[in-house]
């Protein structure tokens, strides 16, 4: 990527661009930007985009409770994939959590969706579990991958 990129919060406000972002990412199981703006009034909500030159290219919507954190989704715009913006923005969230006093992060990812759960080990992610035909894409069910890392300070 040319310019660098800029990680910040993402709120309410934002949610038609993330509704974007999100349809280019799932064109299956998009988001709208009323179901994105409910997200961000849910108690513990943290938003973070990350913004270059031609705009927002992704973003990560986590909700914590506690001690305990879960990615509820990540998405990077199609045609800024496999730049890094997902890695990025994974270590701002974990970083922001962990300052918060977050120890522990779930997630859970399409079984095939092998580019993530690439990030998610590479993250350090552990498997904790597989849900059964959790997705459906296509007529199709597919397993969620249930995952978890400890945020250590």
């Amino acid at each position: 990527m040319s310019a660098p990129l800029v990680i910040a919060p993402a709120t309410a406000g934002d949610a038609r661009a993330l509704a974007r972002i999100h349809a280019s990412a799932f064109p299956q199981a998009a988001w709208t930007k009323s179901a994105l703006e409910e997200l961000f009034q849910m108690p513990g909500a943290l938003g973070l985009m990350a913004t270059g030159p031609e705009g927002p290219r992704g973003f990560v919507l986590t909700r914590s409770a506690a001690d305990e954190a879960e990615i509820i989704t990540l998405a990077v715009h199609l045609k800024t994939r496999r730049k890094g913006i997902a890695a990025l923005l994974m270590q701002n969230a974990m970083q922001r959590l962990r300052e918060s006093g977050v120890t522990q992060l779930f997630l859970e990812v399409a079984a095939d969706n092998d580019a993530a759960l690439q990030l998610y080990n590479a993250l350090k992610f552990a498997r904790a579990g597989v849900r059964k035909d959790y997705y459906e894409r296509q007529g199709e069910r597919i397993d969620a991958v249930l995952m978890s890392r400890a945020l250590s300070s």
